[in-house]
């Protein structure tokens, strides 16, 4: 029971901080990125009115520096792809927001402020950095856990033998002098705790 007690409250608390901690890390990844796309539109804006498509992948390029950008795109107006790094991020529903959350990924859509209106940009960006956190976290409480299971038997042991052997002992002399009526029976038990107290003060009302 204390074994089972202990992996539940270990896997409540895991859980109760593991799931704030994720929601955080997509939070700050959304911000970075929404930064990263309104600074890379900016840089876009001379490409796409000049219809350069060479300089628009170049400028796309510059998200290799980002290890958790997987891909991006500029899209016109019309839907049609103009330039594109890595692996193309779908575009945006229009009307809806600019970042969109998956299970393992987002996108960040940012419009292009060129004189060609309703061009956008999309970044795609890669959230595996949230399940090697999960992955570590796992394994270090994995690694961890033997030790506090050790820890929470011996210390029950402990609370065990401090408060159940003399409630133990004095459940025993009740029973004796219930039935021999055996008034001269004490129970041998010394503490400043409130087991000690009761146990004084079941000696004491023997006489």
């Amino acid at each position: 029971m204390i074994a089972i007690a202990t992996l539940l409250a270990l896997a409540l608390a895991f859980v109760l901080h593991l799931g704030p901690t994720l929601y955080a890390f997509r939070r700050e990844m959304a911000a970075r990125g929404e930064a990263q796309a309104e600074l890379l539109a900016a840089s876009l804006a001379a490409p796409v009115d000049f219809d350069d498509v060479d300089s628009a992948v170049e400028d796309l390029a510059t998200l290799a520096l980002l290890g958790d950008v997987y891909g991006a795109a500029v899209y016109l107006d019309d839907g049609t792809l103009l330039a594109a790094y890595g692996q193309p991020p779908a575009p945006l529903p229009a009307g809806q927001s600019n970042i969109q959350t998956a299970f393992a990924s987002l996108r960040v859509g940012c419009p292009v402020p060129a004189q060609r209106k309703g061009t956008s940009l999309v970044i795609g960006i890669s959230l595996d950095e949230q399940w090697m956190f999960l992955r570590d976290s796992l394994i270090i409480g994995l690694a961890v856990l033997p030790f506090i299971l050790i820890f929470s038997y011996r210390l029950a042991g402990r609370f065990r033998r401090k408060l159940g052997d003399p409630l133990e002992e004095l459940t025993v002399a009740v029973r004796e002098i219930s039935r021999n009526k055996d008034y001269g029976r004490r129970v041998d038990y010394a503490s400043d705790d409130e087991i000690g107290v009761l146990v004084s003060e079941f000696n004491a009302m023997l006489g």
